[in-house]
């Protein structure tokens, strides 16, 4: 039987491809991800990357649809999170134990 919700991590290829190499169904991990999506403090700006992300992670639901898409750039002991597409306040910026915090959820 399907989860009700998969959280995905993986990497990006190239421009318009991902690649997802772990799925996280462990409902504790996925609510901690919830709740750190929820405490990054997203502002509307531009950013231009220069680099593919680092880590793309995104919730998949048994319904077909996903949420809590987010895209890092690993920046020493921060990073850069991006909302990808056309959203506003969709930057925001990654404290060193929320990046010590993600990589834990996620590892």
């Amino acid at each position: 039987m399907m989860p009700d919700k998969i959280l995905v991590v993986g990497h990006q290829i190239s421009e318009y491809v991902f690649e997802f190499t772990k799925e996280i169904k462990d409902k504790d991990r996925i609510a901690e991800f919830e709740n750190l999506f929820e405490e990054i403090v997203f502002s509307t700006g531009e950013w231009n990357e220069e680099t593919y992300a680092d880590i793309i992670l995104q919730i998949n639901h048994k319904e077909g649809i996903f949420t809590h898409p987010l895209e890092i750039w690993i920046d020493g002991d921060e990073a850069t999170a991006l909302i990808p597409g056309f959203v506003e306040d969709n930057i925001g910026r990654l404290s060193k134990s929320q990046l010590e915090n993600l990589k834990a959820i996620i590892n």
